[in-house]
């Protein structure tokens, strides 16, 4: 069987690899390990709703992407703030390809909400 050679390689790769990382590697990483304080769904939601609220007609676009990231505080953003800690990315897509005009929110863990408009 063509697979036989590859079984012994992986299954050595297997046991030898670690389990886990110790709480101290994880930690010099500098990004959290815990559960995010605010949910996916309720995130989705925060942001449709902010989204309706700042009267961004999402008619004819869907939500195209959601992404738990972290932001180290080296970013500044348009209001000149710095942010640090873990956000869940929102990003809408048209149904029908258009140039521009994506909207994708930045839902961070406080509450606060950040609305970008993409493209010309």
């Amino acid at each position: 069987m063509a697979l036989s050679g590859v079984r012994i390689p992986l299954l050595t790769f297997l046991l030898l690899w670690p389990v886990g990382a110790s709480g101290s590697e994880v930690k010099s990483a500098g990004v959290p390990t815990d559960s995010p304080a605010i949910s996916l769904a309720g995130a989705i939601e925060m942001a449709q709703t902010y989204v309706a609220r700042a009267g961004v007609d999402l008619g004819d676009q869907f939500v195209h992407a959601v992404r738990l990231e972290y932001e180290d505080g080296t970013r500044i953003y348009p209001d000149g703030k710095r942010r640090r800690g873990q956000y869940w990315y929102v990003h809408w897509r048209w149904a029908r390809p258009r140039l521009g005009g994506e909207i994708s929110v930045r839902v961070f863990m406080d509450g606060e909400i950040l609305l970008e408009r993409h493209g010309p």
